[in-house]
């Protein structure tokens, strides 16, 4: 890798009984030392499912 390329990364959470999920289509920049995620939606359930 270097600098500067973007990676995308997909995470997701779903519920195949229920028939919904969400995906995090996110972007990855790589810096000098480090990525750097260029979003900033939480990556947890407790932020992705609603309960009703």
């Amino acid at each position: 890798m270097r600098k500067g390329m973007h990676f995308s990364n997909q995470p997701g959470l779903y519920d195949p009984d229920n028939g919904f999920g969400y995906n995090h289509g996110n972007n990855i920049l790589v810096a000098e030392k480090r990525g750097l995620q260029m979003g900033t939606a939480p990556c947890d359930r407790e932020w992705c499912l609603l309960k009703l």
